[in-house]
């Protein structure tokens, strides 16, 4: 099997894990984290072997894939400064897809993704770098999703609609048809969007409207 580390010990870490030991592609080396008092523990059997400057000895050592244990509500920077850190290294990202997830064979997928439990994602979907796509999350058809966003769990995307990088989608929130969302955006818990929303915004309510920017 590939060998492969994690970086980051959060919840996301754990879901992640979860997937991919219900494989039989990966052999999980271990998980790295800032939190020293971690340190010597596990997730799920996995060992926390140490920090993130681990990481280039493991590389040297041929440990050559790797995903980011770290999720992302709100502001996706350090899950994006991890991500890049990590491929610099020179390590590849891989994708984790659980089992359940129904993607159509016609998705454009880039690299660092997860996509979770019972997830849909319909034809001619392009999704970039870094992303999550959590559970249950629909995504319908002619979709670009760009790099570092996080769709939350029960999010319902209708088809055409065009996500900026660094926005966050949160937990339930309805984005019409042919919308597009601006770069670093936080879509509200819950909100429905009806209309195109600008780059740095965060959104609320249903219909959602402007509560602050930037």
């Amino acid at each position: 099997m590939k060998k492969v580390v994690g970086v980051g010990a959060g919840g996301h870490a754990k879901v992640l894990i979860d997937i991919l030991k219900k494989e039989d592609t990966y052999e999980i080396v271990g998980i790295t984290d800032v939190k020293q008092e971690l340190f010597g523990s596990e997730i799920f059997g996995i060992p926390i072997i140490g920090s993130d400057e681990e990481l280039p000895r493991l590389f040297e050592s041929g440990v050559g894939y790797a995903f980011i244990g770290v999720g992302s509500v709100r502001d996706p920077s350090l899950r994006t400064y991890l991500f890049r850190k990590t491929l610099q290294i020179g390590f590849r990202m891989i994708n984790i897809v659980h089992k359940s997830a129904i993607i159509s064979d016609e998705v454009v997928l880039g690299c660092g993704i997860s996509i979770m439990a019972g997830a849909i994602i319909n034809i001619g979907v392009k999704i970039g770098d870094n992303v999550i796509i959590n559970t249950g999350a629909i995504i319908e058809h002619d979709c670009v999703i760009e790099d570092n966003v996080h769709i939350s769990p029960g999010v319902k995307i209708g088809g055409g609609v065009r996500i900026g990088k660094d926005t966050h989608i949160g937990i339930g929130a309805t984005i019409i048809q042919n919308k597009t969302i601006g770069e670093d955006v936080v879509v509200g818990a819950g909100s429905v969007v009806i209309r195109n929303v600008p780059d740095r915004v965060t959104v609320v309510g249903s219909p959602a409207k402007i509560l602050k920017k930037g």
